[in-house]
């Protein structure tokens, strides 16, 4: 029998699980080989994740451009640094083939890649100036979003 991941809710950098039984995810080739743990996700567990997102915003906004990029480029490299683990987890609780969990691993790490390489310029742009006024753009974070996978 191979390893069971635990999964539980991640807020505010601290491992969280409700106070409801994690469900039990089992490998599609073999049922009775439970390899995933996820934790339940209830309407406080929602918002106290919304709350904790909405704390770390302003500093996420305040953080150089050049450096948020760099930590989504960290994103890909820690991405190709772990895709057998990652890989063999899909394997296990998805039924994927091991070529498609490890595209889908690469895929993300592209994505990434392609965000981390955007131009700082263009998070900032300065249009040519009209008589009395004063044209620009400015890209910043808006705010958080809760989203349900």
């Amino acid at each position: 029998m191979r390893q069971t991941w635990k999964a539980p809710h991640v807020i505010a950098g601290r491992e969280l699980w409700s106070g409801v039984a994690p469900k039990r995810r089992t490998n599609p080739a073999n049922k009775n080989e439970v390899v995933t743990e996820v934790g339940y996700a209830d309407a406080t567990r929602v918002e106290s994740a919304v709350q904790a997102a909405h704390a770390s915003l302003k500093a996420w906004q305040q953080t150089p451009i050049r450096e948020r990029l760099a930590i989504i480029g960290r994103i890909a490299t820690l991405l190709r640094e772990n895709i057998e683990l990652l890989a063999l987890a899909m394997v296990m609780e998805v039924g994927k083939t091991t070529a498609g969990a490890k595209g889908e691993v690469n895929k993300a790490a592209s994505i990434a890649d392609f965000y981390a390489a955007f131009d700082p310029a263009w998070f900032e742009q300065v249009m040519p100036d009209k008589p009395g006024v004063r044209r620009s753009v400015r890209k910043i974070p808006r705010g958080v979003a809760a989203i349900i996978t």
